[in-house]
């Protein structure tokens, strides 16, 4: 043990503090939002089973340890409904103990492997480029968290070793420069002058936008020359200050909270704005939480100069940290700079074999949101029939298809997996959409799991005999239309065949 006198000013330990209870947050989200659409996803009578998708690896890689590294997962065990809801609520209670305090390390631990466990059997579903951000981030946090049982929530906590803190800011670097490279750097002229216009495009074709995202469309052109001004600066300047000093960094969390909250107001983009503002909170010193420390007894300022009593990690955990950390850190750069060049890791020969063998973990990951912008806006529908004359559309819960409703609102955290997928799948065609063609056999065949997931069947229970998909092109109403046309914030085109009518009897290509 050792005493010191921690500066204030270089201390990050209610930083910490605040990461711990915001990866609590973030976890509690990305379970609790599944819990309610898992079995229709990936349940054996889902869109996409897991089971079949671990059945057709063991079939095709054998059974043994690469077939588990090659789908790192728990339901290797057991794929059930009730297999998956169990893990999502144990997934649920672990992060309501690890905002508690409550043994924060080996919560971290399962969260980590529960979560890895869903993303390897969730197929198209879990592509998201947040699930794989969360993956990384509670890897990383597993050499920052406190490894100890009695929980301390209103106690300051530990100062905390600066290897792990290097990581996660690392993280964060990597994460913002790759999304602002991605843009500025693509093929998109949209992001290039003398367009600059990519933000105008941004608000109506974005998957699910908010009601707010309609009074931006149509807001002056200089609003969205400061939006696409705060875009360039987080995201290509501010990485550069966050490894700065104590002013830079509280620089880089401002610019960054600012457009975390922008994306709030005007998007659902799941837990991806918070858990960045979780990993930006470690870019704040202690002095930055003065104004609140009323709030916490244990954070006033006296204990903040208070010195504190530190307790030297064991050789063992510090081995393990800088051991398995630096490696991490390594492999992150390999992939940030192939990324950046262009230069595929997987056609290296002497990276190959990492590459195969880590890949699956999510543990350094491709970053790169919205670096081609979409134009337009296509919303498929999907309808029923009895007959194959008289057809009724299934009515989604969260992404717009009726044009007199502003759908979704403000959903986020929560994400709606088949809602989002649908934004994916417009901008192909139905023949090159294989889980698609899965989701129209299971409505045919009336799977309720699947059903679950629409606000509305056009038959009840009662499966239709023949299905069929319609794509609108959509856009934003002018003022003068949304008056006229009682507050509708969507007008949509004619109609054009997405997939054509099927049956069970001719069930589509790629269908189980």
């Amino acid at each position: 043990m050792r005493v010191e006198v921690p500066s204030i000013e270089s201390s990050p330990r209610i930083g910490v503090w605040i990461f711990l209870r915001g990866m609590a947050l973030v976890y509690f989200a990305a379970f609790a939002s599944l819990i309610p659409q898992i079995a229709g996803l990936v349940g054996p009578q889902g869109i996409l089973p897991a089971g079949e998708y671990l059945s057709l690896l063991a079939g095709s890689l054998g059974t043994g340890l690469n077939t588990f590294l090659a789908a790192p997962s728990l339901f290797w065990i057991g794929a059930g409904n009730g297999a998956l809801l169990a893990a999502l609520g144990v997934g649920t209670g672990l992060s309501l103990l690890l905002f508690l305090d409550i043994a924060p390390g080996p919560c971290l631990a399962l969260l980590w492997a529960l979560y890895l466990s869903v993303v390897s059997v969730g197929q198209d579903f879990f592509n998201f480029q947040w699930d794989s951000l969360l993956l990384e981030t509670g890897l990383l946090s597993l050499f920052l968290a406190p490894w100890r049982l009695v929980p301390r929530l209103f106690t300051l906590p530990e100062l905390p070793s600066r290897f792990p803190l290097l990581l996660l800011r690392w993280l964060l670097f990597r994460f913002l420069l790759l999304n602002g490279l991605a843009k500025f750097a693509g093929p998109d002229p949209a992001w290039h002058a003398p367009a600059f216009d990519a933000v105008s495009w941004h608000w109506a074709t974005q998957p699910l936008p908010s009601p707010l995202a309609w009074h931006l469309a149509h807001a002056p052109m200089w609003v969205n020359y400061l939006a696409f001004t705060l875009v360039i600066v987080v995201e290509l300047v501010l990485p550069c200050f966050i490894f700065g000093g104590n002013r830079l960094r509280r620089i880089a969390f401002c610019g960054i909270a600012l457009l975390q909250l922008l994306l709030i107001l005007t998007g659902n983009f799941a837990f991806l704005n918070g858990l960045t503002l979780t990993l930006a909170a470690l870019l704040l010193d202690d002095r930055c939480f003065l104004p609140l420390s009323g709030l916490f007894p244990g954070f006033r300022e006296g204990n903040l100069l208070r010195p504190v009593r530190l307790v030297a990690p064991s050789e063992g955990r510090r081995l393990v940290t800088y051991a398995v950390g630096g490696f991490l850190l390594f492999w992150s750069v390999v992939v940030t700079l192939g990324q950046i060049s262009g230069v595929e890791i997987s056609t290296v020969p002497v990276l190959r074999v990492a590459d195969t063998w880590l890949t699956p973990w999510r543990v350094a990951n491709n970053y790169g949101l919205f670096s081609v912008m979409t134009k337009s806006r296509t919303e498929i529908e999907i309808e029923g029939s009895l007959d194959g004359t008289h057809w009724r559309p299934y009515r989604f819960r969260y992404k717009p298809d009726l044009t007199d409703r502003a759908k979704p609102g403000w959903i986020a955290p929560f994400q709606p997996r088949l809602d989002w997928q649908m934004w994916f799948a417009a901008l192909s065609t139905g023949d090159r959409t294989p889980w698609f063609s899965n989701l129209l056999a299971r409505l045919l065949q009336g799977s309720p799991d699947v059903v679950h997931l629409f606000s509305s069947s056009p038959y009840g229970t009662t499966p239709p005999r023949y299905i069929r998909a319609l794509s609108y092109d959509y856009r934003f109403t002018t003022p003068a239309e949304r008056k006229a046309l009682h507050g509708a914030i969507w007008k949509k085109s004619s109609p054009a065949s997405y997939f054509p009518a099927t049956t069970l009897n001719a069930p589509p290509s790629g269908s189980p």
